[in-house]
């Protein structure tokens, strides 16, 4: 009988032990869990963080874009300004000289139609 008692002794011992580890294990599961879920939290932080960072950053881009599309479109209208400057004028030096070639024609055919009739005349 001792030994039995000293058996169902050392099997509540060992039933303690287990008890003992296991609630050990369950505390660090616990614990675990826990910083699991805080590390979870600390991560959509950092993720709501980020995305605020790229909202601004895409609004701040979208704005610059604008400025710049805005500055491309104003120097392509006065290119389109110059060149049609730069077309009328030479339209109307197309125009011009065209007028002096015409003139200039004119006058030398008069010239040489008066040269001739007075050559024949003389003759």
């Amino acid at each position: 009988m001792p030994d039995e008692i000293a058996e169902l002794r050392m099997e509540v011992a060992k039933a303690h032990e287990l008890i003992r580890v296991v609630k050990h294990d369950l505390n660090n599961d616990r614990q675990a869990q826990v910083n699991f879920e805080r590390h979870l939290e600390r991560m959509e932080k950092k993720q709501d963080k980020f995305d605020e960072r790229i909202e601004k950053l895409e609004e701040k881009l979208a704005g610059k874009i604008e400025e710049n599309h805005k500055v491309i479109s104003d120097k392509v209208d006065a290119l389109k300004d110059s060149l049609n400057a730069v077309n009328l004028k030479q339209e109307k030096s197309v125009g011009f000289y065209g007028g002096v070639a015409a003139v200039f024609t004119i006058s030398v055919t008069i010239i040489l139609f008066l040269v001739k009739l007075l050559f024949e005349r003389g003759h």
